[in-house]
């Protein structure tokens, strides 16, 4: 299964349609650039997380630094270099997003229309959920589940009609328009209405339209190249095929895609320069889905996030072993792609080191100060923000935080109500006391995007 982050794909353009920063980046010393990259790859690998890296680095369109550290995800466990292929399924969101409002570019689909317009089988109410609300992923339909029934084919789909009943006897998980939660249903419908406009399988068009046009050559469907080797429990991949022995139809052959790290770039760089969409559809992608300042962080197929005071638009996902971050700061024209074997690999963190030697930012300290079980108790229950709930629950002498299906996060307390994320350092929670001492609400920071949980009474 492919898990999408909360950032998505960086975009040159900045939020509510402000025109792109081309500011140049001061040009650093290659020596030093090598060795300060290198170190931070090296550090990333010391973990259990990461067996290998791949790193590619832009400025202003100009390739600077591409390299590979410890083992590819291949079959014959070589080394990784700076264009090996990992999976990275959690693409195919920003991918059939810029899809849609491409054919918007081009008159073929109003984002404001009903999705019934195109899709006419959907079980919903003409005007009840737009296709700016599956691109925005506000339309409040749940994610699917394991509709297959069989794992014997990987290449059978699940039957429409099974999926649109699905839909038919699930009631939303929110008001269309109102919360913003991630569903691959979302990504499902809009692929349909792309292959509804088309007459083409999202399929061909990503390769015909995007991969090929753009010289990609390591972005395809894993099984048309190397095959990879077994990458977790869940999935292997042989013989051109792929088993998934969990069952769970993924939209568009998900965890079958791959891509390398300069290829992003150029993915990158094509948004910048108008290949890929006209000015409309880059306003719309780097938009905010939510008016709401709790919601902003995410726009309609793209997150938007912060290091320190600068905009970056990222992308970011894990599936079947590989993990990969994409990221651009328009303030420096600076683009990341990082791409891990190893699932739990926090290529976030690594994309930030570089982007702070760039910007000359100083690495946060991080502290995991002793917190008594008197003063640990004022922090526990419950919070609410959104669509989101979470729990604040004792972990031997500290804290954690879960979401419902997840499991608990430590907490690392960086003193005066300030907690960090252990396995996340930059999620950030700056708590709310009440006349008692006790906790009424915290303030959630992810990378520099603030929402407010408050106590569920």
């Amino acid at each position: 299964m492919w898990k999408l982050t909360s950032t998505l794909l960086a975009l040159g353009v900045l939020a509510h349609g402000a025109s792109p920063v081309r500011q140049r980046a001061q040009e650093p010393d290659p020596a030093d650039l090598d060795r300060r990259v290198d170190a931070i790859a090296r550090a990333a690998l010391e973990t259990d997380d990461a067996e290998g890296l791949s790193i590619a680095i832009d400025i202003g369109g100009e390739h600077v630094l591409a390299g590979g550290w410890g083992l590819a995800p291949s079959l014959e466990r070589e080394e990784a270099a700076a264009d090996s292929a990992y999976r990275a399924g959690a693409l195919i969101v920003p991918f059939v997003a810029t899809a849609v409002l491409r054919l918007a570019d081009e008159g073929l689909v109003d984002p404001d229309a009903s999705v019934t317009e195109y899709l006419e089988d959907l079980p919903f109410e003409p005007g009840q959920i737009t296709v700016r609300m599956l691109l925005a992923e506000t339309s409040g339909i749940p994610a699917y589940p394991d509709l297959r029934g069989t794992t014997d084919d990987f290449d059978a789909p699940v039957e429409r009609a099974v999926l649109l009943a699905w839909m038919a006897e699930q009631p939303l998980d929110a008001e269309p328009g109102t919360c913003l939660a991630h569903s691959n249903t979302n990504t499902l419908l809009l692929g349909w209405i792309l292959e509804r406009v088309t007459e083409k399988t999202v399929r061909a068009y990503l390769e015909e339209e995007f991969f090929e046009r753009l010289g990609m050559e390591e972005t395809r469907f894993c099984w048309d190249g190397p095959v990879l080797r077994e990458l977790d429990e869940g999935a292997q991949e042989f013989a051109g095929r792929m088993v998934d022995e969990l069952g769970v139809p993924l939209p568009f052959e998900a965890t079958g895609l791959c891509t390398s790290a300069p290829d992003l770039v150029r993915w990158q760089r094509a948004l910048l320069d108008g290949t890929l969409l006209e000015s409309a559809g880059l306003r719309l992608l780097t938009t905010p889905a939510l008016e709401a300042p709790e919601e902003a962080g995410y726009g309609h197929g793209v997150g938007l996030t912060l290091l320190d005071v600068h905009l970056a638009y990222t992308l970011g996902g894990t599936t079947s072993g590989c993990a990969t971050h994409l990221a651009h700061y328009p303030d420096l024209d600076l683009t990341v792609a990082v791409l891990a074997n190893g699932e739990d690999a926090d290529v976030r963190a690594v994309e930030r080191r570089i982007a702070r030697a760039f910007f000359g930012l100083r690495e946060p300290g991080i502290h995991d100060l002793a917190l008594p079980a008197a003063e640990r108790a004022a922090f526990l229950g419950t919070f609410y923000v959104g669509c989101f709930v979470y729990e604040i629950l004792e972990a031997g002498e500290g804290l954690a935080i879960m979401e419902p299906g997840e499991r608990p996060r430590a907490l690392l307390f960086q003193g005066d109500r300030l907690f960090l994320v252990q396995d996340e350092l930059g999620i950030r929670l700056t708590f709310e006391l009440d006349e008692s001492g006790r906790a009424r609400a915290f303030e959630y920071d992810e990378y520099g995007i603030t929402s407010r949980a408050v106590r569920l009474e």
